[in-house]
């Protein structure tokens, strides 16, 4: 190899200060930006060729900028001169393009290090030095290099935010049995441990609060994938969840996460309940990664169930594209090789990253295939702005609404009219002439009249009043929400309005009315060509094979049997429980009075099972009642206290909710079945109850997982999740045993994948059920849920089982396997 010309050491400082005077303001919007990390100094680094070819306007160092390793600041020096002084980066700083950036451990000069390394005051001054920041800038005083900048006027801001992940953190806590191998770390659940310290912390909040479009969050450490065992934000599982709890407190739009460290390239994302996906583009490295052939090449990816795609190993950075001229701009997040290829690559509407989607939709794009929506209470898989997707016989729409209601008990009424032949002659609705079908959620009722299903009329004088089925009608999101996406089958409509059969242009509108002004707004208004569906055949019944449990697995069934139904109708209750095999079921509303333990192991053994042992934990006690417990083909022990006062609501009763230690084949897993308070919207005294109810049950199982010696945590219940969605995030949080909140199962409808629900006898239905798993220990294998009444005979006959069987009660069985 070469040797490299020697540079003196302030040289460094004048080639920044001459590279700042250079530096060009930033009004005008970012398209294009560049990151990269993990750049060995004294070896080559053609990357610089093929980030020039990207033509970027602005570069971010996200760590490991040299490799340093010194507490000796002239080394330090002379290895950050040695990058200035690498042809390809000279290359990219005579474009002039801005350079931002933050240092990760070797830059930082200790291997791993945080707040116990002695010279990070005067580290800190010298990557200052090579970043070119002035002298009398604030950053030479604070503690720790993080700042931000903004690009881009209003409608086109970026705001680039870079942490500090190194100057005020804790230091790594090893397992006992890993004493001399400091990359083993295990989470630090100390409340007094952090990342970023409180001064950042109060910084990056008021950052967070400024207005931006974009926001692009530079952390050197991973902050989504979390299984691996080296750095990483969820070593600190307070301050993961902190970083979370910060975006929802100052409802951030628009955050993405750039990182490196990790010698390879990838995309993460996280889903979160009430929140946009978080996705974190990891780069890593210039010329530092693991390689793409050879012997090293075989080392398995690290562990990451919240990648998307491909891991790339080879010399790599990573590129992140806004096309601001779409109405709904388009963001791509890209790895790009020394090739110009692009190994790992995604593009998505900006407002998938928002609370708030666009409104009042318009597209003149062709609409999206109705098969490629998904019934999930997601927007993920809408494309652009479209406000209506179709196949011919199912028609899916989308809207937003002013402010977050739950769709069946909004405070407002929310009309959909629909004309399907694009014929104005007919009919002459009061808002909208030629209309064929008007939908109303949320109608206006009687004082004291009660209900929460929608009301469909047909504007056809042959056709009789029609009901949510005559459609097969679905909405989500079940719980409050500002935006949702509704389906109907034209072809089954078509059967009572034969309108809707009709192919041609046709117009949906969803208008908002007040309730107590009458003031009609606008939400929606799209127009499309329906194809010409005549003659077609409705839904028919879905063929489907029951999924078998996984061997070395465990499975899990969460079950509300309304109020003793199992006595009234056995038959179908233990058809369903014996078809299902589950090692632990989760009930609800098992009696509304005090049913003890024996009794309920009494009618398992007679409707079940009479061969298995089974065991149980039954909420309450003798002159009261809770009708949740959990029945478990395996030992139980620790059971939880059986009566937990909960004050909120104005209500006296307890919580209902049941949870044991179960000892199963895959090991010890506590468990526990939740019942939480019915009805009421969002901020109603139902949905204060339900929050209340979380925080008690929470409160218990953390402090039972203290003391179980667990190796897994399994939640499952009726939630009843129809005001906030914060109701399931406080029930999770600090559950798992790695102190992070317990992952959603999303179970589909077995012979319907196309749609989550959970309440299932009359459309719309509804998801109020859910089941939380620890994904630290546990991987889902399947998740399903079991609705018989939509399967055909064939189905059925195989699995042993009846049309009607689960509508035996109003709710559904939702299964969900898990694999260690």
């Amino acid at each position: 190899m070469p040797s490299r010309p020697s540079i003196p050491l302030g040289l460094i400082s004048v080639l920044s200060l001459l590279y700042l005077a250079a530096a060009p303001t930033f009004a005008s919007p970012l398209k294009r930006l560049a990151f990269g990390s993990c750049a060995g100094q004294d070896e080559p680094q053609p990357i610089w060729d093929a980030v020039l070819a990207e033509s970027p306007e602005l570069w971010i160092w996200a760590g490991d900028n040299v490799y340093g390793d010194t507490e000796d600041m002239d080394v330090l020096r002379q290895k950050y001169g040695r990058l200035l002084a690498q042809p390809g980066y000279q290359r990219l700083r005579a474009t002039g393009i801005p350079i931002l950036g933050t240092w990760d451990d070797h830059d930082y000069g200790v291997n791993d290090g945080g707040a116990e390394y002695p010279q990070r005051k005067a580290s800190q001054q010298v990557l200052l030095d090579f970043l070119g920041v002035a002298a009398d800038s604030p950053r030479r005083q604070r503690d720790g290099v993080y700042h931000s900048q903004l690009f881009g006027e209003v409608g086109q801001r970026i705001q680039v935010i870079v942490l500090d992940t190194r100057y005020h953190r804790s230091p790594l806590l090893t397992f006992p049995r890993y004493p001399n191998d400091q990359r083993v770390y295990k989470p630090d659940t100390r409340p007094e441990a952090t990342v970023l310290g409180e001064e950042q912390w109060a910084w990056l909040k008021g950052e967070l609060l400024k207005p931006a479009e974009l926001r692009l969050i530079v952390s050197s450490i991973q902050f989504v994938s979390a299984e691996h065992r080296f750095e990483k934000w969820m070593n600190f599982p307070r301050e993961h969840e902190r970083f979370l709890d910060l975006l929802r407190s100052t409802r951030a739009e628009g955050v993405v996460l750039l990182s490196g460290d990790r010698h390879h390239a990838e995309l993460s994302r996280l889903d979160m309940p009430d929140f946009y996906p978080l996705f974190d583009l990891t780069a890593s490295g210039i010329n530092k990664s693991w390689p793409r052939t050879g012997a090293a090449a075989s080392r398995p990816p690290e562990p990451n169930r919240y990648r998307v795609g491909r891991v790339f190993r080879g010399h790599h950075f990573g590129v992140v594209d806004v096309d601001w001229r779409q109405p709904d701009p388009r963001v791509r997040l890209s790895i790009v090789n020394q090739e110009g290829e692009r190994p790992v690559d995604a593009t998505f509407p900006l407002s998938t990253l928002s609370l708030e989607p666009a409104s009042r939709l318009t597209s003149t794009d062709p609409p999206a295939s109705a098969a490629e929506i998904r019934m999930d209470g997601s927007l993920a898989d809408w494309s652009g702005a479209e406000a209506v997707a179709m196949d011919g016989e199912l028609l899916h729409l989308r809207f937003e609404t002013p402010k977050p209601v739950t769709l069946t008990q909004s405070p407002a009424a929310i009309h959909l009219l629909l004309d399907f032949d694009g014929d104005d002659t007919g009919t002459d609705h009061f808002l909208e002439a030629g209309t064929d079908l008007e939908v109303v959620f949320s109608p206006r009722r009687e004082p004291g009249e009660r209900g929460w299903r929608p009301i469909l009329y047909a504007f056809d004088p042959k056709s009789p009043p029609l009901t949510s089925d005559d459609a097969a009608l679905a909405a989500a999101p079940t719980h409050a929400s500002r935006w949702f996406e509704l389906r109907l089958s034209r072809a089954k409509l078509a059967e009572q309005l034969p309108a809707a059969a009709v192919g041609g242009p046709a117009t949906a509108v969803v208008y908002w009315e007040d309730k107590e002004t009458g003031e009609l707004a606008v939400l929606s208004r799209v127009s499309t060509t329906l194809p010409d569906v005549r003659g077609e055949a409705a839904d028919a019944k879905e063929a489907a094979a029951l999924p078998a449990a996984p061997e070395g697995g465990l499975r899990v069934v969460s079950l509300n049997t309304l109020w003793g139904s199992q006595f009234e109708t056995p038959e179908p209750f233990g058809r369903l429980l014996q078809v299902l095999e589950a090692d632990i079921f989760l009930l609800q509303e098992w009696s509304n009075e005090f049913t003890s333990e024996a009794e309920v192991v009494r009618w398992f053994s007679e409707h079940v099972d009479a061969t298995v042992e089974w065991q149980t934990m039954v909420s309450g006690t003798a002159g009261t009642w809770s009708g949740t417990l959990l029945v478990s083909r395996h030992p139980v022990r620790g059971r939880v206290p059986r009566w937990t006062p909960v004050e909120g609501g104005g209500w006296e009763f307890p919580a209902r909710f049941a949870a044991a230690v179960v000892e199963t084949p895959i090991g010890a897993v506590l468990a526990a079945s939740v019942h939480l308070k019915s009805s009421g919207a969002i901020d109603t005294r139902e949905d204060q109850r339900r929050l209340a109810e979380a925080e008690a049950v929470n409160r218990i199982l953390v402090g039972m997982k203290s003391v179980a010696e667990a190796k897994y945590v399994v939640l499952g219940g009726d939630f009843n999740l129809l005001g906030s969605t914060e109701v399931v995030r406080r029930t999770a949080r600090q559950l798992d045993l790695d102190g992070s909140p317990l992952s959603v199962a999303k179970p589909l409808v077995l012979g319907d994948e196309e749609r989550i629900y959970t309440f299932g006898r009359q459309d719309p239905r509804s998801r109020l059920d859910y089941v939380l798993y620890s994904d630290s220990s546990l991987e889902v294998a399947h998740a399903f849920v079991l609705d018989t009444a939509i399967l055909d005979d064939a189905s059925l006959a195989a699995m042993g089982l009846e049309s009607e069987d689960s509508n035996a009660t109003d709710h559904l069985p939702v299964v969900v396997d898990l694999i260690p």
